[in-house]
């Protein structure tokens, strides 16, 4: 083989490695770019409402209901969340909850702490998006609340959320106590996952939380019974949360939304 043959031949050598080292350069930009994205599961909007013996019902319609507006944005990827407690005095037998709607559109429950006062968590089936605008949630009871009861309802809807599992069930936690500090440790989630919780505390007053914004608030009334407040903030591994209530039994639980 003449030298020129010979350099031609290692021309086209090094042009062929010379593309090949590119490719798999690029592929490796590529799939590190795609590891690196994904979205963030962001808040959208909350509503929220509470009523007592006297004003969830009558005696002529024997059933408790809260009905409260939402106004969800037509973002895409959308999940929607409610939050239930129910308060009284203690030894108190109180109904339970049959049914949440939102635009008319059933909620199932998710999570559920029992007790003289209890806390529900109600979620729309995954896949299924809340529709856009302005529309009610409606908490129904079969019966009236026992008396000097309270019922107390956040919402909270978010996008860019995971519509195959909403949820991070890893993430759910509940826990129960007294004193004027209620703690709440959930469990590990995503840094684009959003967790949102509540709380509910036996007296009227003031609440406040350590992490996050806080997106709804429920003051109470003069029934005493119980707030719900609620947060909502992007976090990473677990997240430790802690209420300031007014001392009394207290009850709080959260879960995250999951990114999509």
């Amino acid at each position: 083989m003449d030298g020129q043959l010979r350099r031609l031949l290692a021309f086209i050598l090094a042009v062929a490695v010379g593309s090949a080292h590119g490719q798999m350069l690029q592929a490796i930009v590529n799939s590190k770019a795609v590891v690196a994205g994904g979205s963030t599961a962001t808040f959208d909007a909350v509503g929220n409402a509470n009523c007592n013996s006297a004003t969830c019902g009558t005696n002529a319609t024997p059933a408790s209901t809260l009905t409260y507006s939402v106004t969800v944005g037509s973002n895409s990827n959308r999940a929607f969340v409610v939050y239930v407690c129910l308060s009284g005095p203690s030894g108190t037998v109180q109904p339970s909850i049959s049914g949440v709607t939102y635009a008319s559109v059933s909620l199932s429950l998710y999570q559920h702490i029992s007790g003289n006062y209890y806390c529900d968590i109600w979620k729309l089936a995954d896949g299924t998006q809340p529709t856009t605008g302005a529309n009610n949630v409606v908490v129904t009871m079969p019966s009236l609340i026992a008396a000097d009861s309270v019922l107390s309802s956040g919402a909270i809807s978010a996008y860019n959320v995971d519509q195959t599992t909403n949820l991070v069930a890893a993430s759910y936690a509940a826990s129960s106590g007294t004193g004027t500090s209620a703690t709440l440790t959930l469990g590990s989630s995503n840094a684009n996952d959003l967790v949102t919780t509540a709380v509910c505390s036996g007296s009227t007053g003031a609440q406040t939380q350590s992490f996050g914004t806080t997106r709804f608030s429920n003051a109470g009334d003069n029934h005493g019974a119980c707030n719900v407040v609620s947060g909502a903030t992007a976090v990473g591994a677990t997240t430790a949360i802690a209420w300031t209530v007014v001392s009394d039994s207290w009850r709080t639980l959260g879960v995250a939304f999951k990114h999509a």
